[in-house]
This record gives structure tokens, sequence and C-alpha cells, in this order.
């Protein structure tokens, strides 16, 4: 992490009354979204102080904390332009594109689900995996971490092992199922894996990708000059959205294109938006839409296959990525640098730091108060989370999505009471 990225992450990092909250991989993500600022400009009339509207400010309890002129959190939307309406449940629909995309405006209303995590005696299990003190748990197995990545900032399952980051290094060490280092990537600003953990492409910091087998050995590169979308004062390059079956997705700069890169043959397609991440699942994908006014930014849902349009929503949210079936889209609240016309009555945000989206028709099922880390369970009906835990202290608790958790691992304290953030205890694997 060079000297701007952690100026930026301490700018970014608050606490409220003592509680260390990290929202999921969201922090990463805004210095990643930073540094993709220098390729490419996010809605440039929602910047604050310089930075891109899409950044992430965790928050602690106290922030979302029900007032009189916001009893809970926000959740749902309404529709505000309808013709032919998506499903309400399951899989997206194939259907044709309609004359009119159906559009959402994310208003804040309370979203129909509350997590409310908390500390108890340990009862529940789960699919993820997480690091804590120097240690990987994967169900009854433990592996321990190199000394360089004792404390991890990224956790991924590659195959049989485990690809380790830390915001120390621009580096990521692969492990193998004892922990020993196979190999070790340098220069890599994202990575997203296969759902089958088989494959993993990386983009770096000069806008290159790559694509690589479990073992680390490269398969494929694309070099940023192949972009052809250089920008002044930033260089340019692609920007990382995911991997469906062999084709990797990427946004092209600032050009508010995107490419389908087939790592096999090594073809190109160049594909209009932006693309901000995929789903292998059902094959879709989201777009960031171009700025139309100082208080828009909206998001598009699109079937890869013939890049129609699903539904269009438009609010205060940063999304993240998919859950593993493709039903339901991570997002946050939490925006830096909103205008006032944008925030509740009391100037809170009008969404918490864990807000799910379902891809199906647009609208908030569940939002999270003081939620960290997320790790969707394979079978994209629970969650895994990070959560603060009275003060300075975090916990983890696995949570349906009908509101009910229970307590996965224990309270501990952050490294850092000066900047808990940045030295969390609990470090959950990526999907």
């Amino acid at each position: 992490m060079n000297a701007m990225d952690r100026s930026l992450r301490e700018m970014l990092e608050e606490r409220g009354e003592g509680v260390s909250v990290v929202v999921g991989d969201l922090a990463e993500r805004a210095i990643e979204r930073d540094r993709a600022n220098r390729r490419r400009e996010v809605g440039a009339g929602l910047l604050a102080a310089g930075l891109v509207l899409a950044v992430a400010v965790p928050v602690g309890w106290a922030s979302l904390r029900p007032t009189a002129s916001r009893p809970l959190p926000a959740g749902t939307s309404h529709t505000t332009v309808v013709s032919t309406p998506p499903p309400t449940g399951g899989a997206i629909s194939g259907s044709p594109t309609p004359t009119t995309v159906p559009t959402i405006t994310a208003s804040g209303d309370p979203a129909p689900v509350l997590l409310v995590p908390t500390a108890g005696d340990l009862t529940a299990t789960t699919d993820a995996a997480y690091a804590v003190n120097g240690v990987i748990h994967d169900g009854s197995q433990t592996v321990s971490l190199p000394r360089a990545v004792a404390r991890p900032d990224q956790l991924h399952r590659v195959g049989a092992g485990w690809l380790v980051g830390s915001s120390a290094s621009p580096a990521r060490v692969l492990l193998d199922s004892s922990g020993r280092e196979k190999a070790q990537l340098t220069q890599v600003m994202k990575v997203v894996v296969s759902p089958d953990r088989l494959h993993f492409v990386i983009a770096t910091y000069a806008g290159d990708l790559a694509y690589y087998d479990s073992s680390g050995k490269r398969l494929a590169r694309l070099p940023a000059s192949t972009c052809r979308c250089t920008t002044g004062g930033g260089g340019g390059g692609y920007t990382l959205a995911g991997l469906v079956g062999t084709t990797v997705y990427a946004a092209k700069g600032d050009t508010g294109t995107s490419v389908a890169w087939d790592v096999t043959t090594g073809e190109t397609k160049d594909l209009a938006g932006t693309l901000e991440t995929v789903n292998e699942a059902q094959r879709i994908g989201l777009v960031h839409l171009a700025q139309t006014g100082p208080d828009a930014l909206c998001h598009e849902l699109r079937r890869l296959d013939d890049e129609s349009p699903v539904w269009r929503l438009c609010g205060p949210l940063l999304f993240d990525r998919f859950s593993p079936d493709g039903t339901l889209l991570l997002a946050t609240g939490i925006i830096d640098g909103l205008p006032h016309s944008a925030l509740a009555p009391d100037g809170s945000p009008l969404y918490g730091g864990l807000v799910l989206v379902r891809t199906s028709d647009g609208q908030v099922a569940v939002e999270g108060r003081g939620i960290g880390d997320v790790f969707f369970d394979d079978d994209s009906r629970s969650i895994t989370v990070e959560h603060g835990v009275g003060v300075g202290k975090q916990a983890l608790s696995r949570c349906d999505l009908q509101g009910s958790c229970q307590p996965l691992a224990p309270a501990k304290p952050v490294g850092n009471e000066g900047i808990p953030e940045l030295d969390a205890p609990y470090r959950l694997e990526s999907n």
C-alpha cells in the first residue's frame, strides 16, 4: 500500500463509540477505485475532496442507531417506471428486452429484514474459512500462515490452497494446503477466483489482466496496451469485473465500455457500459451508468449473452459483488461525498453498511448494522459476517436471510487501538 492509499484508507476509516467496523472488502474496493479513478472518472459530479463518490466509509454502531427522523435503517425501494417487470424471485428471465427498462428508485424505505448480530454461546457453523492470529480456520482444519502475511487483508481459496495478501505489500502469496509457499505474484490490485476455485484472474496496478491455474502458472495475459484507453495523468488499462467460464470481463479505462476476453482463444469483444461485477450462475453483470445529474448514481443489471437490460436502479448504493447463485447483490450505503439531498433529514445515510438487493426485481431485501466482512455461504441462503461487539472488539456470526443470527467465533480485541479498522482480528475468505 503506497502513501496515497494509506492516507486514503486512514481518512475513510471512522469509529463509532470505539467500535471497529469494516464494510467487507469495500474498504479495499474504495482504495482500488481511487486508483482506478486515475484512469477513469466515475461520476465526477459527486466527488468529495478529490475522491470518487463510490468510496465506502466504514462507520460504527452510533451512526446507524434509530433516530426520530429515521426509526430504522432503510431498505426497500419503489418502482418509478414500470414496463414488463422481471420475475419476483429465482433465476433471471431470458425474455426479450422490454421497450422500457424497469427503473427503481432506492428511496431509503425500511428494509423488510434487519440483521443485528450479537455475542453469545458459539452455536453456528459455516462454509467460510477465516484467518485470525496468524492461522486459517477451515472447518476442523487449521493452517499456519507465513509471517509476512500473518494478518492478511485478502484471503482467497484457490484449489486446495490459498492466495493471501496484505495491505503492506502489493504482492499475493500462493500457499498449498499446508501453508507452504508455492508462488508469489507481484503488483496485484484485484483478484477474482472462478466458482470451482481452479483458476483465478488478477488485475495489476498497470492495468494488465492475467489468468492463472491453481498452481500459480500463468495461462494467458491481456496487456494494458491493448485497451487503447490511456487517459491523461493516470495511465490506462483494464479494471477487473469478474470471470464467467473462460471469459474475463473488465471495464476499459474511462471509455464507458468494457471487454469480454476469452482466455482460451485470446479473442476480445467490446461491450457497451462500464461493468463493475459479473455472475457466472445467471450470466448477468452490473453496469455503472454515466451520471446524468448531481444526485444520479445509477446501475443497470444486464444479461451478458446479449447485453439486454433487466432493470435500472438509482440511489445511494455502492455495489460490491453477487451471491454465488446470482440472486443477490451485496452493497453498502455508507458512501463518501453524497449531497445533502441524497441523505436522510438528520444527515445520516439512507442505507446502512450492509445492503442485499434482489437481482430478480432490484428491490432491497436485507440491511445490517455494524457489519464488517461478509461471506455468502455456498448455497447463498445465509451469510457469515464480521461485526462489532462492545468497544474495540469484533466477532463472527452466521445469519440467515430472515434476520436470525448465531455466534460463530468469539469476540477478540482489535490489534491497533488507535486505528482499529486497519488491524481487525478476523479476515473472512472472499467469495
